[in-house]
């Protein structure tokens, strides 16, 4: 919906040769192959272990296994990375005209 939105907004004001709209829009594409390509994967393969792990556990407490450790840390990670982006977009968006 962000896509399609900046660039409506983009057309109607006839600012696509601008870098303050360049740069927000490739990042949008850049997160959007990120959740296609690296989260749902990995999320899935989280969900998996999750699941082995609380299995092995029966009645007992659940501990997490050093794979599902390192991947959740992982994933944290470029998710926080993600996040660095989503808001390097913004201030771009916002500060990018006036600049």
């Amino acid at each position: 919906m962000i896509l399609l939105t900046g660039i409506y907004m983009a057309a109607d004001a006839d600012v696509f040769s601008e870098w303050w709209v360049g740069v927000p829009l490739v990042i949008i594409l850049v997160l959007l192959g990120l959740a296609g390509a690296y989260f749902s994967p990995r999320e899935r393969r989280l969900s998996e272990l999750a699941e082995r792990d609380i299995a092995a556990a029966g009645e007992g407490q659940v501990v997490w296994s050093k794979e599902y450790e390192d991947l959740g840390r992982q994933v944290g990670m470029v998710g926080a990375i993600s996040s660095l982006l989503i808001l390097i977009a913004i201030f771009v968006m916002v500060t990018g005209p006036v600049l």
